[in-house]
């Protein structure tokens, strides 16, 4: 039978502890990304291509920084 997460989190950290770790989680990860400038309409391709990268690794770094901490909370399990 396995605990409910918040049972599980609640015994191994204390209150204050929690509570910062789901700030910590819901500043970092559950932002809105900022909107990007207003560009020209004949912004290049190259610009495009730059801001979708960007994005994209935006995405990554937080499914990471989600993946990371979902994985901490289960190996103290």
């Amino acid at each position: 039978m396995t605990l409910p997460l918040s049972k599980t989190i609640n015994s191994h950290f204390n209150c204050q502890q929690v509570m910062r770790l789901s700030y910590e989680i819901g500043a970092s990860a559950f932002e809105p990304p900022l909107s990007p400038p207003p560009r020209s309409r004949d912004a290049g391709t190259a610009d495009r291509r730059r801001e979708n990268a960007r994005r994209g690794r935006d995405a990554a770094s937080r499914s990471a920084l989600i993946g990371r901490y979902t994985f901490t909370l289960v190996a103290l399990r």
